[in-house]
């Protein structure tokens, strides 16, 4: 059988695989843990990311998957697991720790915080995010005040939506970082 066979959208097994030995078996057999789908373009990280994934995630990236592979739109995977209602924080502690770019940019000029707010490529828009994941990348250090190619800013848009959890956390961040505390 064809390890890196696709199907109608371009997902092979390793999109799908959850079990560490399957993954394992495919690299094995010559494929590649950063090959991306046709239709978004996502790498095997992505849909973790998306899914929320924990648990395949931390093997895909013990097992050398990329942080900084790009989707269709640009977007990264620490974008979609910002963006998404299935991700988990969990999922976005283990993208920081290894490293992911909390000021990445997509092709909107749409940062993970963004995708957390709704603003990005429509991919972002129709993910929807979430108020709790918005506040989780800014406790880690996300920068509060960026805004996108069109000029929507996080401290707007949490405004607009009415996030007064975020814009308290958001408040109490750009004043740590004035007075130069956590």
């Amino acid at each position: 059988a064809n390890a890196d066979a696709r199907d109608k959208f371009g997902l092979g097994a390793i999109h799908k695989a959850r079990r560490r030995p399957l993954i394992e078996e495919l690299l094995r057999r010559g494929v590649d843990i950063n090959g991306s789908a046709w239709c978004y373009g996502w790498a095997p990280i992505h849909y973790a990311s998306f899914h929320g994934n924990s648990e395949r995630m931390e093997i895909l990236l013990e097992l050398g998957a990329l942080l900084r592979v790009e989707g269709k739109r640009g977007e990264g995977p620490l974008h979609v697991a910002a963006g998404t209602i299935h991700g988990a924080s969990k999922v976005i502690d283990l993208l920081v720790q290894a490293g992911a770019d909390l000021e990445a940019r997509d092709k909107t000029g749409a940062t993970p915080l963004l995708w957390a707010l709704g603003v990005g490529s429509h991919v972002a828009r129709m993910l929807r995010g979430s108020e709790e994941f918005a506040i989780h990348l800014v406790e880690n250090g996300a920068n509060v005040s960026v805004a996108d190619n069109e000029g929507n800013c996080a401290k707007e848009v949490a405004s607009k939506r009415e996030y007064k959890k975020l814009l308290q956390r958001m408040k109490m961040r750009t004043e740590n970082d004035r007075t130069g505390s956590l």
